[in-house]
């Protein structure tokens, strides 16, 4: 595979973009390579994880896929795939990098950078080996750049799409109403919004994932309007400021496989709460 190709490849597998001053950039992102059969790192990979760090460091909205990839040559394509994925995550967390900015994820052998039918082309033992171990990867794909700042209700400078986490306000299971201690969150929600007379924002709602995606979107949908429904028709709260928006699923702090990797089922639990969430999100500042 010639020069060009490969390079191609790069911006075609990984997918990185960085947004500047109004511009589009792409760039060929580091490569870590593994042993054959192994999760272990082939050396270049601390210079790699730095790479990616200081990346996420200059560029605080943006969010990495880490992909794990293997050689068609390798067994067990797919777990080691992501067993590979979660290394790499495993090094960035470690090295300070937040957890709802990198997630892994397995693709096994589907996105070979040299096809099979190319490496069958080299002539010698040697070549074939260095072009197979070319596949046996981790890459990262930026998958958004407009990660918002997140603030509390103890802030009182906001800026437009910023996310402000809300008090824990919790719902009976069953029928979907307010449970114990639920308007006492919403009525310090309304006594910030009072106060901060120039925002009009978004109350959203999200779900875990234990549930169908279609009972998460319904349960979100109708818990974010009960929300409004009490700031506007019981506190008085203008209808022109807030909206009710209901996310569901789509926007997981911690995926399954993330929580997965948690081996005490307490640590499992408290995931999935913090999955469960109550935000509001600045839409403008009037």
């Amino acid at each position: 595979m010639n020069q060009k190709l490969l390079f191609l490849s790069f911006l075609t597998l990984f997918g990185c973009v960085v947004h500047c001053c109004g511009q589009t950039h792409c760039f060929e992102p580091p490569k870590i390579f593994f042993e054959k059969n192994s999760t272990k790192m082939k050396s270049g990979a601390d210079s790699a994880l730095y790479f990616m760090k200081k990346t996420l460091i200059d560029n605080p909205g943006m969010v990495m896929e880490l992909s794990g990839h293997c050689g068609y040559d390798e067994g067990k394509q797919v777990l080691l795939a992501q067993q590979r994925a979660v290394i790499v995550c495993d090094s960035l967390i470690a090295m300070g990098v937040a957890k709802n900015r990198v997630y892994p994820m397995g693709y096994g052998a589907k996105k070979l950078i040299i096809p099979k039918s190319d490496v069958d082309k080299c002539k010698t033992k040697e070549e074939k080996e260095a072009a197979m171990a070319h596949n046996r990867r981790c890459v990262i794909k930026v998958i958004r750049m407009d990660l918002p700042f997140v603030k509390t209700l103890k802030d009182s400078v906001f800026a437009v799409w910023d996310i402000i986490e809300l008090p824990l306000i919790l719902f009976d299971p069953n029928n979907g109403n307010f449970a114990r201690g639920a308007l006492d969150s919403l009525n310090r929600v309304y006594d910030f919004l009072i106060k901060q007379k120039s925002l009009v924002v978004e109350l959203g709602v999200h779900t875990g994932s234990r549930a169908s995606e279609t009972y998460n979107q319904y349960t979100s949908d109708r818990r974010a309007k009960a929300c409004v429904d009490y700031l506007v028709t019981t506190k008085g709260f203008p209808a022109s400021r807030i909206t009710s928006k209901g996310y569901g699923e789509s926007q997981l702090i911690y995926t399954d496989d993330v929580i997965a990797r948690e081996k005490e089922m307490e640590k499992q639990e408290l995931l999935h709460r913090k999955n469960m969430r109550t935000e509001l999100k600045v839409l403008r500042i009037e």
